[in-house]
């Protein structure tokens, strides 16, 4: 089980790398765009935890400008490598735009979706039953 951490809020992104080391779950976090567009390419994760409201950090190093445009990139690097098993990737938002829905985000291919203030038992929980290191 490897879970990937993209937020880029300090205080959110601390309690979700004490939750996720407090139970040992292997992770990787980064607080970009860019950065998480290397990693996702060069590793598999059973569970990305995205940020909706990341914002641009570095256009020469990945395509997409928001957390929502980040998972679509990712969805159509998945396509396009066939053999590399699809990863959950979870939406972390604490403010959902009127013209994008909880349903509009799991169109765009978001497996599930959580609104700040995060109920951290709730995401652990659901770590847990979507990976291959299930307890």
């Amino acid at each position: 089980m490897r879970i990937l951490l993209v937020e880029d809020d300090r205080d959110v992104k601390a309690l979700e790398e004490l939750l996720l080391t407090n139970h040992k779950v292997p992770f990787d976090s980064v607080d970009n765009i860019a950065d998480a567009c290397e990693l996702f390419r060069k590793n598999y994760y059973d569970v990305i935890i995205l940020d909706i409201k990341l914002e641009p950090f570095d256009k020469e190093r990945c395509e997409a400008t928001n957390g929502l445009e980040l998972c679509i990139s990712m969805r159509d690097y998945e396509a396009r490598h066939p053999a590399r098993p699809r990863a959950n990737i979870v939406a972390i938002t604490g403010l959902i735009p009127i013209q994008k829905t909880k349903v509009d985000l799991r169109i765009a291919g978001f497996d599930e979706v959580f609104d700040k203030p995060l109920d951290f038992k709730d995401l652990y929980h659901y770590i847990i039953k979507n990976t291959k290191g299930e307890d």
